[in-house]
């Protein structure tokens, strides 16, 4: 992309903001003597930042191509234009610069180092403030009461769990995870005036681990749902929760990875989005915020090892949307079904292709796959057209059908291909 270079001269900043200059009403000193120090690297710049109304003002120009953005001045519609690394264009900012003369282009206004955003496309340099003011009125607090022993993992006694919920819509229906409420006796929701109401569970999915509550609550504030699929790594993101009893706790972070596989073997598999923003106990059912204020994952659980820091995980946006809407139209999930027990190999698990596809450990007589042809030992090479090397691979070829849908499924059996017809029944 072309770069439009700062055109703005030095000189103009020494007639306009020489110390104790007041323009505008407001009062300009130069900086002259300040460095300018971006990850520990010093930013050269022919223009020196400045104090505008005690706020520090850098040069945008230096310091974003500094961090590897591209900027660009319009001088049509005098707006200047950043778009960080792998993104298009992630802040546009109107100039309103006073000091440009006619003819002399505003590339070089500076922005205060306060006022910088939450950007998507992997700038660290984000404020977290404007997601959480945006987010939180969404947020809320849900406490799942058992029975002795209905607790799973419990001791037998009555236990309390507490976990996160978002506003569905304004009618009180409540995202949150299945594993939150899983076998409650009782369900409550502490919402964002931290009135605690009854909740009902109007269904759950314990394959995606999404469960819907509703509430009677007027005024609720519904969260705003993006698409996942449009997520990078390296983008800021934001969890915010019910950890441990601290009611609306934020932690910021990034994307640190995509479709990252919870599960093997039988259960349905979908990708779930890595994050190190810090996920603890009472974070699951919360939101992960992008910087522009949108729910793209919901927090399930993080990793604990003394080997790995870091790992938490969400469920993406899109499937909860997915999940949500058929919870809603018929009060559970709706997914193709084979009846097959698969296994992938563990270069598969790595993301190696190797085009072996995947090993059908068990068909059940009576089931799809069996009536449709497949045995034990055969691989699973495609379905649909679509390459299944991994379980990832194929529960996303199936999300492309129905139940009742003919689906060709090409087979390998020892040293033959075989291309089987094969009806998909409905997961139980």
């Amino acid at each position: 992309m072309k770069k439009f270079w700062l055109a703005l001269a030095a000189a103009l900043f020494m007639v306009t903001a020489v110390p104790g200059f007041q323009g505008e009403g407001r009062a300009v000193q130069l900086l002259s003597a300040i460095r300018i120090l971006v990850d520990g690297r010093e930013v050269a710049t022919d223009i020196p930042p400045t104090i505008i109304d005690g706020r520090t003002m850098v040069p945008v120009r230096f310091v974003s191509e500094a961090l590897g953005a591209e900027v660009q001045w319009d001088a049509g519609t005098r707006t200047v234009r950043i778009a960080t690394p792998g993104s298009a264009a992630a802040v546009s900012a109107s100039s309103t610069s006073t000091t440009a003369s006619p003819g002399v282009s505003g590339a070089g206004s500076a922005v205060g180092v306060n006022d910088v955003t939450g950007v998507s496309g992997g700038s660290l340099f984000f404020s977290a403030v404007p997601i959480i003011d945006k987010v939180k009125p969404s947020v809320v607090g849900v406490i799942a009461q058992y029975v002795a022993g209905n607790y799973p993992g419990g001791a037998g006694e009555e236990e309390i769990s507490s976990g996160t919920g978002v506003v569905w819509d304004a009618q009180g229906r409540i995202v949150t995870n299945n594993h939150v409420v899983d076998g409650a006796s009782r369900i409550l929701v502490v919402t964002p005036q931290e009135t605690i109401l009854e909740a009902s569970l109007l269904g759950s999915d314990a394959l995606s681990d999404i469960a819907l509550l509703k509430i009677e609550a007027p005024g609720l504030t519904p969260a705003v749902f993006g698409n996942s699929a449009t997520l990078k790594v390296g983008e800021p993101v934001v969890a915010i929760g019910h950890p441990m009893g601290f009611h609306n706790s934020a932690t910021a972070g990034i994307v640190s990875g995509l479709d990252r596989v919870p599960d093997q073997g039988q259960g349905y598999v979908y990708g779930l989005l890595q994050t190190d923003a810090a996920i603890s106990p009472g974070n699951s059912g919360g939101p992960l915020a992008s910087s522009r204020g949108e729910v793209v994952g919901i927090n399930t659980l993080k990793v604990i090892s003394e080997e790995a820091e870091g790992l938490g995980f969400a469920i993406p946006s899109n499937v909860v949307t997915r999940v949500v809407r058929d919870l809603l139209a018929v009060g559970n999930v709706v997914r193709p079904f084979l009846g097959l027990e698969l296994s992938e190999s563990e270069l598969a698990r790595y993301v190696i292709p190797r085009g072996e596809g995947l090993l059908v450990e068990a068909a059940t007589p009576g089931l799809p796959g069996y009536s449709g042809g497949i045995r034990a030992g055969d691989r699973l090479m495609t379905v649909g057209g679509k390459t299944t090397d991994t379980l990832l691979e194929l529960s996303r070829a199936l999300d492309d059908h129905r139940p009742g849908d003919i689906v060709k499924i090409l087979i390998r059996r020892g040293k033959l291909s075989l291309d089987l017809q094969v009806t998909l029944g409905q997961r139980p």
